[in-house]
Formats: C-alpha cells, structure tokens, sequence
C-alpha cells in the first residue's frame, strides 16, 4: 500500500515534470520565433529606411509635390535672341580655346526648360546673319513653338566674355543689337499668345519699356509672371510688385541692394532690404551653395552639401543661371509646389554646371538622381 502510494507520487511528479518541460518547450519555440520575426521586421525597416536616406528629398519631391499632374501648364518666354563667343584665356592658344554657340538669356532660357519637357513658346527677335539663322534653328530643332522678327541689316547679340580659368574671373561685353529692336507692336501683333500660355517669362536683354509692356499685360491677364532681373537696370518698383517670382544671382543682389553679401546673414540682410520694397518672391541664386527664398511666409537656404557636387565651383560661362530659370518655370509649370520647384531645379542647376555642356533632359536627372544621395 504504501509502495503504491510512493509510486503514485513519482508518476505524478513525472507528469508534472514532463508538463512543465513541455511548457518550457512551447515559451522556447514561440520566444525563438517571435526574435526572428523582430529581426526580420527591423531588417526590413532598416533596409527601407536606408533606401529612403539613399534617395532623400528627391524621391520624396519626385511622388509628391507635383500636386497635379494633369494640370501642367504652358510657357512663353518673352525675350532675348543671340550667340556667345567664349574665349578661355589659358587656353587661347590651344585648340578649343574659342567657342561659339547659340546664347542671350531668352532662347537660352526657352531651351533649358523645353530639355526638360516643358511645353514651350518663345517670342523675340533677330537680325538677319548666321547668329540669328542658328538660333532660328535652335528653336526648330527642339519643337519650340516661335514667333521670330527678322530684323533687316542688323546683328543678331553678340556676347563675347573672355575667361581667365587661372583666377576664375571673366570679362563680358554684351552688344544687344537686334534685341533693342524688340517693340510694342512685336507684342500687340502676338498679344494671343499671352492669354494662351499660363507662365510668362522675361528678362532684362531687351527695352526695360517692353519688359514693363508686357508685365502690365499679363498682370492684368492674371498671368503667373517669372522676372529674371538680369542684367540689372532701372525698373519700375509697381513693375516688380506684379511679378510672382523675381530671380536674381547674388551679385545681382548686391548691386540693387549697395550690400555686402560675403556670407548667409548679409545674403539674407540684403534679401530683406530688397523684398520689402513689396515684391511677391524673392528667389537668390547661389551658385554652388544653392538658393536663398524669401517671402512672406519664409526666408531659407536651400543648400547642396553633396561633396563633389558643391566643392566644384560655378565657372559662369555655361549659361547656370539661364538653366536655373528654365528649370523653375518648367517645374512651376508641373504644378509643383515652391519648395519642391527649388529643390529640383537647384539639382538641374549644379547637375548642368559640373556635368554637361548641353541643358539636360528629364530623362538625364532621373537617371543620375538614382544613383547619388542628394540633401538640402
């Protein structure tokens, strides 16, 4: 009897034993399996997240600011025609130390922003020579839709800018030529093309009286109206509060503000001063920094830290400036939003400097965009 009642005790005891084993199996295996799911989970957002730090804002500006993609609208650009002889200084005697190519803010504007798949007008003028037959071509040639004055017995603008690559300094001389020939009747003559296309852009290479013409016009036409305030003359301040968008470089700001502008706080100083005459947006190129905005709502750099994208300096015989305004109009015209209109076109603006003698293509950012870690 007694036996029994200890054998009974031991299988129970077994029992009990085997049970908890089995229990301590069980919490084994779920515990194992639940670490390799967490693993596996964590792996997965670590390898998104680097994916999304790879590609950073440019992914993001690419899926999301373009707030409309059937709303695209059309660009006229309203402006200047003519060629640029480049002659490099340290190079002058070598071969390819003179180049000659199509050049003047307005085409070369109109053709920056067409590369980039804008759908795109251009009105202005030129004299009956080479210069003018080329940028003619140019225009054809990229399925511009133009509106050409032949000026009889004139030149076509010449801008001859001798480059010391030593000192990274330039001279330009810029003979305007058929562009002072750009009149009030040009405009009235073509006056549908302003009540068709939706952005307008100008420049200072023709008579500061058209630019203000013309202003006036599409101000009144509620037209959306980019100003590169380039080269810098006297204009009317009413004139510049009707523009929505007022780009200049950071000489340019200098020069119409008399300030230093050596460093953020006088860029930023100086921005001040000039915007607060009552102009819309303010929009500073910075060359291999990037770009200043400032507005109502904000005022902020936006800059390039890619290494070898900023550390290579702006030489400014390549048009930058030019491909900085085409591209603005043609991602404003994407219906993008500012801040991702300036993000992207400060990408296509140092992308142009440092990697192409030609504007380039949609098909040129995206490509080299997937392959680099971009910032701003």
């Amino acid at each position: 009897m007694e036996k029994n009642l200890i054998e009974e005790k031991k299988d129970s005891i077994t029992k009990r034993i085997s049970s908890k084993n089995i229990l301590i199996k069980k919490i084994l295996i779920l515990t194992m399996v639940t670490i390799f799911i967490s693993i596996k989970i964590i792996n997965n957002f670590l390898s998104s997240n680097e994916t999304t730090k790879k590609n950073n804002n440019f992914i993001f500006l690419k899926e999301n600011t373009q707030k409309n993609k059937s709303k695209i609208k059309k660009i006229l650009f309203i402006g200047s025609t003519g060629c640029d002889w480049i002659i490099n200084y340290k190079k002058i005697s070598e071969k390819g130390g003179f180049v000659k190519r199509p050049g003047a803010k307005g085409i070369s504007q109109a053709l920056a922003s067409s590369n980039l798949g804008a759908e795109v007008a251009f009105l202005g003028v030129i004299g009956d020579d080479i210069c003018g037959e080329k940028n003619f071509d140019d225009l054809e040639k990229n399925n511009i839709k133009h509106y050409i004055k032949v000026i009889p017995d004139m030149n076509t603008q010449i801008s001859t800018n001798i480059f010391d690559n030593n000192n990274n300094q330039s001279i330009i001389t810029i003979m305007s030529w058929a562009n002072n020939f750009f009149d009030e009747e040009l405009v009235n003559k073509n006056i549908k093309l302003l009540n068709e296309y939706d952005i307008i852009v100008l420049q200072m290479e023709i008579p500061v009286k058209i630019v203000e013409y013309v202003i006036d016009i599409a101000y009144n036409s509620n037209k959306t109206i980019i100003l590169n305030l380039s080269p810098v003359k006297p204009i009317s301040k009413d004139i510049l509060k009707k523009c929505n968008y007022i780009i200049i470089d950071k000489n340019e700001l200098s020069t119409l503000t008399g300030m230093n502008i050596d460093n953020d706080n006088q860029i930023e100083l100086a921005s001040k001063k000039f915007y607060e005459i009552g102009i819309q947006n303010l929009i500073v190129i910075l060359g291999e920094k990037g770009t200043f905005l400032y507005n109502k709502e904000t005022s902020r750099f936006f800059k390039i830290v890619q290494d070898y994208l900023s550390d290579i300096k702006t030489k400014g015989i390549k048009r930058e400036n030019d491909c900085y305004i085409g591209a603005f109009a043609n991602y404003l015209a994407k219906d993008y939003s500012l801040i991702g209109t300036i993000i992207n076109t400060n990408f296509v603006f140092r992308y142009y400097a440092v990697m192409k003698n030609d504007f380039p293509t949609q098909s040129d950012i995206d490509y080299f965009v997937d392959r680099i870690s971009f910032y701003t």
